[in-house]
């Protein structure tokens, strides 16, 4: 097996990584692709910090009304998509939700689950 070259320092590699840097953003200020990066920061054995996971009780508090998919978005700091899509995975649709349709929505999730 060939040994990979790194083209960044495992110091500057690790700053990056506790300041909280994407391997795009990384590529970008190293002026190299994300893959190669990517591949860089696996041959120093370092791993990326966990992203946040939205999970079940971050959409039933958007359905019970006590948090807007924004609250969440911003809390987690992840992406509207990324609630909306953890949604539908659960068989809930976010959109256009009414608070008189909220409680509707919560019981047809219950008797599904």
């Amino acid at each position: 097996m060939r040994g990979v070259i790194c083209k960044i320092p495992r110091a500057r590699c690790e700053r990056y990584l506790a300041d909280g840097l994407s391997l795009s953003e990384i590529a970008r200020r190293e002026d190299l692709c994300q893959q190669t990066v990517s591949k860089h920061v696996r041959g120093l054995g370092l791993t990326l910090p966990s992203r946040a996971i939205v999970t079940l009780d971050d959409i039933m508090s958007v359905v019970a009304g006590r948090e807007t998919v924004r609250d969440v978005r911003e809390r987690l700091g992840v992406s509207r998509a990324a609630v909306h899509q953890r949604a539908a995975r659960e068989g809930l649709r976010l959109r256009n939700l009414r608070p008189a349709r909220w409680g509707r929505q919560l019981d047809l999730f219950r008797e599904t689950a």
